[in-house]
């Protein structure tokens, strides 16, 4: 009995431990001025599609995909919302309605990448949602140049300690189906 409470406690501190990690190192919003030749936009966060859309008027990147887009949500629509001309959704921003979640998110994205001839991209996402969101993304597009370019996103602890067994379980999974990561 002794031997399992002490694995139950050394796994305890061992997820305690990580978790303080994946907190401590949630990446920070970056000025980056590197080109990518696409943005990728996951929607589901405050201030990520309207980050893209700058990052693309900024001239750092010549085509934006906004993936997870409601299905009764157009151009015309995302364009009022953003505050953004028409022409600038027509000639360089594309909008993707499948993907529910961040799997589909990347899988979208590749399908994007491969029409496009992207060799790199800037991933858009919440802050406490990007090392889930570059996991997924690198499974998918191993050979593509990743920049995450994250964006603050108000999250409270319950939501972090959620976004962190997601991310655990996808890191898992992802590195027994052999994927980089």
């Amino acid at each position: 009995m002794r031997f399992l409470l002490k694995i139950l406690v050394a796994l305890v501190v061992l997820w305690t431990m990580g978790f303080l990690w994946f907190w401590l190192t949630l990446p920070k919003p970056v000025n980056s001025a590197a080109h990518t030749d696409g943005i990728v936009a996951l929607t589901g966060g405050e201030g990520r599609l309207a980050s893209a859309i700058e990052l693309l008027e900024q001239g750092l990147a010549r085509r934006v995909l906004i993936t997870g887009v409601h299905p009764t949500t157009g151009k015309r629509l995302l364009a009022v919302q953003l505050g953004v001309r028409q022409e600038v959704m027509d000639c360089c921003v594309d909008i993707e309605h499948e993907a529910g979640n961040t799997v589909g998110n990347a899988r979208a994205a590749a399908l994007w990448v491969r029409q496009q001839k992207i060799r790199s991209v800037r991933l858009v996402t919440s802050d406490y949602h990007m090392p889930r969101a570059l996991v997924e993304f690198r499974a998918a597009l191993p050979d593509v140049e990743i920049l995450p370019s994250p964006v603050a996103g108000p999250i409270n602890f319950t939501g972090l300690v959620g976004e962190y067994v997601k991310y655990s379980v996808r890191l898992v999974s992802i590195r027994f189906d052999g994927a980089p990561i």
